[in-house]
């Protein structure tokens, strides 16, 4: 009765064992961290389970003699055993990532000759007066069972998750095939005649000795199991938490507008949002793991803002780059780089972006609108100044019908022409929408014919302007008709803000790589209060004033690198500073 107490306590160490290896193998191939510990853990927790079960049945078997047994060979056993299972484990790790099935077999090979090595030395430790004789008929076939189990089952393994009962019926396979293994190799011994007794304990308390180590053992792996048990179980709990955070942070940002992505420290995109799919026409799943600069429109020697702000770990914002839509079409959006930082290094970053095309559209509207409205603002002053030359021109022409006929008066009426040709040029570049080339202008030509263009008006509010700068050419790289509707918004501000006889100066010069403009007039100013205001949408100070005209002109200049300045004291005046990136001549 107790033999076969013992032999069942021996299976259910085995199964036991076989129950959590399995679990332990699995939870290593869920975890990116700690795998050495969970492959350590459970080769640590099969080698004791098999080598107590194997001197468990040892203690159960009746032997044909006295028998006792060497404490170091026993011990000796149980080390090889969690060596070479350990080996064997982690090539069944290997396997798995490879998805070989010649790995699962060679793994299932040195698993056996694990349990093989342990059975063999175990019996080496073995003293009795007898001769042993391996001579068993099942020993190869116990062998060849064994090794077909461990690759079944742990090809098997990636089914465990979804059927728990698959799990327990291969740990029961495992185990009866171990069991087999131990009995099909269990040898013969034959009685020999005593001679000498070595043996300085008795064997009845030498295998008392050996029952109380196994109990010790098998306790410690009992507790050892509990705790990596309790540690796995926090550990899927603090998994359950992180998972539903991250669907609940999923689902908040796929309900986001915005496009959003994030990125790793490679560039390549980690996460797409639902509103990104739908802007760029690109499914997440085709996105991910890709890097990031197939999304923009840039040369291939550029440098993306994204990557130089990963770089270098700042937060940044971009007013415009081109993205590129699945069907190859670019299109123009805005975005925020958030850098994200992982034990003081950049990880990885978060990038929003909005598609600006509406937007661009409807400024390019409010861009023509504003510049037909300044036309038609311009209008009765450029009448007033064509009308002059105009009555002149007509005097003239009685004289000649008179039979006056001077010279001079020939040059003064292509004089006079030449100046409404002029006039009337510049009203219909104003007017015409322009394509957006850039070039290298001359800043200085192009405030002279501002200064021609606004003359009229200036006149007809008493207001005298001066320009103030030297011969040598300011070039800028611009668009020339967009400056010069900034410069006409400004200079012409400045004149309704002047007061009759006051003076307006203009002036223009270099400064280190840029040109400054400065425009000031003498004008009633802007309360301090009110300065942080100019430039929004609709806000002015003047009666019928829409502000427009500024914030259009504050985004030209920022598109061309460059910044307007404001100063101003109530009563004294404003002085608007317009600094430009220089630029080179043409054909430099």
């Amino acid at each position: 009765m107790a033999a076969l107490v013992l032999i069942i306590i021996a299976f259910l160490l085995v199964f036991a064992s076989t129950l959590i290896v399995t679990h332990l193998y699995q939870r290593m191939h869920t975890e990116s961290r700690g795998q050495l510990f969970w492959l350590t853990s459970a080769a640590f927790v099969f080698g004791i389970g098999v080598w107590s079960m194997h001197f468990v049945a040892l203690l159960a078997h009746r032997f044909p003699v006295k028998v006792m047994y060497h404490i170091g060979y026993v011990f000796l056993s149980m080390a090889a055993m969690i060596l070479i299972t350990f080996v064997a484990l982690c090539l069944f790790r290997f396997a798995a990532y490879s998805r070989r099935l010649f790995w699962y077999v060679i793994a299932g090979f040195v698993q056996t000759a694990a349990i093989l090595v342990m059975h063999f030395i175990g019996m080496r430790a073995i003293r009795a007066e007898a001769s042993q004789h391996y001579q068993s008929s099942f020993s190869l076939l116990s062998i060849l069972v064994t090794a077909a189990m461990f690759v079944f089952v742990f090809y098997q393994m990636r089914y465990f998750r979804e059927y728990w009962h698959r799990q327990l019926l291969c740990a029961l396979l495992i185990s009866s095939s171990i069991e087999f293994l131990h009995y099909g190799n269990m040898p013969i011994m034959h009685s020999l005649s005593l001679t000498h007794h070595s043996a300085r304990l008795e064997p009845t308390q030498n295998q008392f000795f050996l029952a109380i180590s196994i109990s010790a053992v098998v306790a410690i792996i009992f507790l050892y199991s509990i705790v990596v048990i309790l540690i796995d179980n926090r550990l899927k709990q603090s998994e359950d938490q992180l998972r539903r955070m991250n669907i609940t942070y999923s689902l908040i940002l796929d309900s986001v507008a915005e496009g959003i992505f994030r990125l790793d420290d490679q560039s390549r995109i980690v996460f797409w949002n639902v509103a990104a799919e739908q802007l760029t026409g690109y499914k997440a799943t085709e996105v991910l793991g890709t890097p990031i600069r197939k999304r923009f429109a840039q040369e291939a020697n550029t440098v993306s803002p994204i990557e130089e702000a990963i770089r270098k770990g700042e937060d940044t914002y971009v007013a415009e780059e081109l993205f590129l839509k699945k069907d190859g079409a670019a299109f123009p959006v805005e975005y925020h780089i958030t850098p994200m930082y992982e034990k003081g290094r950049t990880a990885g970053a978060v990038i929003n972006f909005t598609d600006i095309s509406q937007r661009k559209k409807n400024e390019l509207f409010i861009l023509e609108s504003e510049k037909l409205s300044l036309a038609g603002q311009l209008a009765a002053g450029i009448a007033h100044e064509i009308r002059n030359p105009l009555t002149a021109i007509k005097g003239f022409m009685k004289l000649f019908q008179n039979g006056v006929n001077k010279a001079e008066y020939i040059a003064i009426i292509s004089s006079e022409i030449s100046r409404m040709e002029s006039i009337i040029n510049e009203l219909l570049l104003l007017a015409k929408p322009q394509v957006n080339r850039r070039q290298s202008v001359d800043l200085c030509q192009l405030l002279n014919d501002v200064h021609t263009l606004l003359e009229s008006q200036a006149i007809l509010s008493s207001v005298r302007m001066e320009l103030q700068f030297g011969d040598e050419p300011l070039y800028i790289e611009c668009d020339g008709g967009e400056i010069k509707q900034v410069f006409i918004n400004l200079i012409k501000n400045a004149i309704e803000a002047s007061n009759k006889g006051g003076e307006i100066v203009i002036s223009s010069k270099r400064r280190d790589h840029h040109i400054v403009t400065t425009i000031i007039d003498n004008g009633s100013g802007i309360p301090k209060e009110l300065l942080d205001q100019i430039g929004r949408p609709f806000f002015s100070t003047k009666v019928r004033g829409t502000g427009l005209g500024l914030m259009i002109s504050n985004k030209i200049i920022a598109s061309h690198g460059g910044s307007i300045h404001i100063d101003s004291s109530e009563g004294e005046g404003t002085t608007f500073q317009v600094v430009l990136p220089g630029g080179k001549p043409i054909g430099t």
